[in-house]
C-alpha cells in the first residue's frame, strides 16, 4: 500500500499460505507463474476431495443406507460448480472442507440408525469429538470469518442441549485456531492481534448498503 499501511479486513492466513507454498516452489527453481498455478489448482483439486469422503461418511452414518450415501457422494462430486470452483481461490470453497470435517465430528455423538430406522436419544457428545470439531470449525474461520456462524449454530446448539461442559470445550476449541494463527499473524505484522477481524468487522457495520 502506499503511504503508511493499514488493515483491509481480509483473514491472512490463506494469502500466508500461498506465499509460503511460492517460496518453496521459487527454491526449488519453479519460478513460471503459469507452472505454479498449476501445482495451487492441483493441491487445491486434492483438498476439495475432503468435501466428497466427508459427505458420504455423514450421509451414511445420517441415512444407514450404502446407496443413499454413495448418490451423495457423487453428487458433491459432478455438481457441475464444483469441480470448476473448487481448483480456484475461493475462500468460500476452501474453507468449506474445514466445515464438512467439523459437522462430521459433531455428527460422531449420535448414534446410527439401525436396520428399524428408529434412533435413540443423542448421547452426551465425547470431548474427543467437540475438541477436534472445534479446531476444524476455527480453521474454517481463519480461512473465511464468515463462517463464523457455522461455530456459533452448533455451539448454540449445546447450549440448547444443556451441555455446558460441551459448548466450552467446543468453544474454546474454535478460538484455539483463530489465537495460534490469526491472532500471531495480526501481532506480527500490525503490533496487536486481531487487528484484520476487526478491521472486517468495522468496515461491515460502516458500510451496509454499499
Amino acid at each position: 500500500q502506499p503511504g503508511t499501511p493499514r488493515p483491509t479486513g481480509h483473514m491472512m492466513v490463506y494469502p500466508g499460505v500461498h506465499y509460503l507454498l511460492f517460496s518453496l516452489l521459487d527454491a526449488c527453481g519453479l519460478d513460471d507463474p503459469d507452472r505454479k498455478m498449476v501445482v495451487v489448482r492441483l493441491l487445491h483439486a486434492v483438498w476439495s476431495l475432503v468435501i466428497v469422503r466427508t459427505g458420504y461418511r455423514i450421509a451414511l452414518r445420517l441415512s444407514a443406507d450404502p446407496r443413499i450415501a454413495w448418490r451423495t457422494g457423487l453428487f458433491l462430486a459432478l455438481f457441475f460448480f464444483m469441480p470448476f470452483l473448487s481448483v480456484r481461490n475461493l475462500v468460500e470453497m476452501v474453507s468449506a472442507p474445514f466445515l464438512m470435517l467439523s459437522a462430521w465430528w459433531l455428527l460422531k455423538g449420535v448414534p446410527e440408525v439401525g436396520s428399524s430406522g428408529e434412533q435413540a436419544a443423542p448421547p452426551t457428545a465425547t470431548a474427543k469429538c467437540l475438541l477436534l470439531a472445534g479446531i476444524f470449525a476455527g480453521l474454517a474461520i481463519n480461512i473465511r470469518f464468515q463462517t463464523v456462524f457455522f461455530a456459533g449454530g452448533a455451539g448454540l446448539a449445546l447450549l440448547l442441549r444443556r451441555e455446558w461442559k460441551g459448548a466450552v470445550l467446543f468453544g474454546s476449541a474454535v478460538l484455539l485456531p483463530l489465537i495460534v494463527l490469526q491472532g500471531t499473524i495480526d501481532l506480527f505484522i500490525w503490533g496487536k492481534p486481531f487487528v484484520e477481524m476487526i478491521e472486517y468487522v468495522r468496515y461491515n457495520l460502516d458500510n451496509p448498503d454499499n
